[in-house]
């Protein structure tokens, strides 16, 4: 049977960030009875963050990752009835949770940016999401909240173009948008929203030394 685990659906910002990462690089899968609440990727530090939030969510002690060797990935996974029918719910039934409070608005962010932002060598950000809508939503968020700028939605890869990563190719089902932190507001993502995932931060702060220099 699915486990139920006691998820009471109170506003947290632990609870922002798992749904800022369902709606990136998260999955919620099914398995007959059981639900599984899932996150499958190369950083380490983020999957580990990830499970901070989702076991502070339901309660329970940290989860096991283990590594998938055929797809060079780490995977980590919850099964709840209860949270799993919470996340899939549409952006807009989850928008009183995501907008409780500043500290979960940030976290939310955190977790989309987290799932979907590239940073370049010189430090900017683009974060990318065949969702346009969500797109538009997470940019109202960082200028309503934190006065953070961004540009786009712009249309990146379109349906259909042919996607190679790490050696597995496919075709895009659904074209593919992308929003860019505007330069002059970088200082205020790193400080108000940030990254976990050391490889992209590091990034960030170093091209924000060599703004200042």
């Amino acid at each position: 049977m699915g486990s139920a685990n006691p998820f009471s659906g109170e506003p947290t910002p632990e609870l922002a960030y798992v749904i800022g990462v369902a709606l990136g690089d998260g999955s919620l899968n099914r398995k007959g009875y059981n639900r599984r609440i899932r996150l499958q990727s190369v950083d380490l530090d983020f999957v580990l963050e990830f499970d901070r939030c989702l076991s502070a969510v339901l309660g329970t002690r940290r989860h096991t990752p283990w590594f998938d060797r055929n797809r060079r990935e780490i995977h980590i996974e919850a099964s709840s009835v209860l949270l799993h029918g919470f996340l899939n719910q549409d952006r807009t039934t989850l928008k009183p949770w995501i907008c409780h409070s500043r500290s979960c608005v940030s976290m939310f962010l955190k977790g989309f940016f987290d799932s979907e932002c590239t940073v370049s060598k010189t430090g900017s950000i683009r974060c990318y999401n065949s969702n346009i809508r969500l797109l538009k939503f997470v940019c109202i968020l960082l200028v309503s909240f934190f006065g953070i700028q961004s540009t786009g939605p712009h249309i990146g890869t379109r349906a259909g173009t042919k996607i190679s990563n790490r050696g597995r190719s496919y075709f895009r089902r659904r074209s593919c948008y992308n929003i860019y932190i505007r330069a002059g507001t970088l200082e205020e993502f790193h400080r108000n929203i940030g990254l976990t995932i050391r490889r992209k931060r590091v990034r960030l702060e170093t091209g924000l030394k060599s703004q200042i220099a």
